[in-house]
């Protein structure tokens, strides 16, 4: 099932941002803002004292970029963050130990990445509880469901687009008995 990105409105309350929700969901849903955020703390780690370092912000555009955008970009900045902050710790800071910076690149990596993880299957996991859930508003006669544009469409292909499942067709012996009187039989 493809994952719908969500939207600032199912995580932000709308009528406490109003009008700022259509500009941050197009601004959350941008590649190129969470790389961006990813390297304004890379720079505020590089210019910032010694004794300040920010690597645990690192998490805020992993998690945004999982929740908004995509779980590839989640994993891609995880891992290019961390190095990235190896780099500053072995070029710039140029103090400690070269396998203590090794070790910390690599747990920054599995820790960020576990967090992308997670965040994906949470996704996963909420749009399929969202479907299970609730009532389907379907004709009593022709059984179509009515889909969330107000539009009617035969179950087969609602159920299909919204879940895993898929159809294949076949009959019943009470409808082979009503429409096929001759019973199928292999020659």
């Amino acid at each position: 099932m493809q994952r719908r990105p969500m939207d600032a409105f199912d995580v932000l309350p709308v009528e406490r941002f109003g009008l700022l929700t259509g500009p941050l969901n197009r601004l959350l849903r941008r590649h190129s803002f969470h790389i961006a955020v990813g390297f304004c703390i890379l720079l505020l780690d590089i210019y910032s004292s010694p004794l300040l370092r920010f690597p645990i912000l690192f998490v805020v555009p992993v998690a945004l970029s999982a929740w908004f955008c995509s779980v590839r970009l989640a994993y891609l900045l995880a891992v290019l963050l961390s190095i990235g902050r190896f780099a500053i710790a072995v070029t710039v800071e140029a103090e400690g130990d070269l396998a203590a910076s090794i070790i910390n690149a690599v747990v920054r990596i599995a820790v960020l990445v576990f967090l992308a993880f997670l965040l994906g299957r949470i996704l996963r996991m909420s749009s399929e509880i969202k479907i299970l859930r609730g009532l389907l508003p379907t004709c009593m006669y022709c059984k179509r469901i009515r889909n969330e544009f107000e539009a009617w469409e035969p179950m087969e292909a609602y159920v299909a687009r919204n879940s895993e499942a898929h159809f294949s067709q076949g009959l019943c012996p009470e409808c082979m008995a009503q429409y096929h009187r001759q019973p199928l039989e292999p020659e």
